[in-house]
């Protein structure tokens, strides 16, 4: 989150003059990491596991099949 190293500070001048400000610590350490991954394995591989997360992601869930509650009849409050 706070870095004095010169890379950090650079890299973090870059992107508010391209005008992407508002980072918080969290989400500039997840931009900071995903380039990372695309350093180590390059972009395409990048995109593939990318889209392999969303196509996980978007699956629809399978939801439990609800079995109709049957209520108990309720007497009336002076049964007869």
């Amino acid at each position: 989150m706070f870095s004095s190293a010169p890379e950090v500070s650079r890299i973090s001048a870059k992107i508010a003059e391209l005008g992407y400000h508002g980072h918080s610590g969290a989400s500039f350490g997840f931009t900071m990491r995903a380039m990372e991954y695309i350093a180590k394995n390059g972009i395409d591989r990048y995109q593939e596991e990318y889209q392999i997360q969303t196509r996980v992601q978007r699956r629809p869930q399978r939801r439990p099949q609800s079995r109709p509650q049957s209520r108990p009849q309720s007497q009336p409050y002076l049964a007869q």
